[in-house]
C-alpha cells in the first residue's frame, strides 16, 4: 500500500446558503471509502467493506451540516464511532479494530485524532 499522503483541498459547503469552506483530505478520503478491511464478524462468515459509505456529499459538507445530516463531524468522528461500536460490550456484531484502520493505510496522525474523537461516543 502506499504512503498515506495527505492532499489537502478546501471545499465550499454545497449546503443551500452556507458560506462555509471545509478541508477535504482526497487521499484520507480515498482510504476510508475504497479500500476494503474486516468490518462485521457474525455467524454467518466475515464481511468484508471499506470502512465509511457516506454519499460524497458528506464529504465535502461544513463541520455543522455533516453533523446535522449524518451525526458525525467529520471523518474521524465516524471511524472513532465504528471503533467504540466495535467492542464487544455493545456485541453489534461489527469488527472494526484499530487494526482495521491500519489496514486502510491511516497513519499515526491519523490514529491520534480517531483517539480524541473517541470521547465523544463512549457511554
Amino acid at each position: 500500500m502506499k504512503r498515506r499522503e495527505r492532499t489537502i483541498e478546501t471545499v465550499k459547503c454545497p449546503y443551500p446558503d452556507c458560506p462555509r469552506t471545509s478541508d477535504l483530505d482526497r487521499d484520507l478520503l480515498e482510504r476510508v471509502t475504497t479500500i476494503p478491511v474486516l468490518k462485521e464478524a457474525s455467524a454467518r462468515g466475515a464481511f468484508v467493506a471499506p470502512l465509511l459509505r457516506f454519499p460524497i456529499e458528506f464529504y465535502h459538507y461544513c463541520e455543522e451540516h455533516r453533523k446535522e445530516r449524518f451525526g458525525y463531524r467529520d471523518i474521524y468522528d465516524a471511524l472513532a464511532y465504528l471503533i467504540v461500536v466495535s467492542d464487544p460490550a455493545y456485541s453489534k456484531g461489527l469488527a472494526v479494530s484499530w487494526r482495521s484502520l491500519r489496514q486502510a493505510g491511516l497513519d499515526g496522525l491519523d490514529l491520534s485524532e480517531v483517539r480524541k474523537r473517541i470521547k465523544r461516543w463512549r457511554p
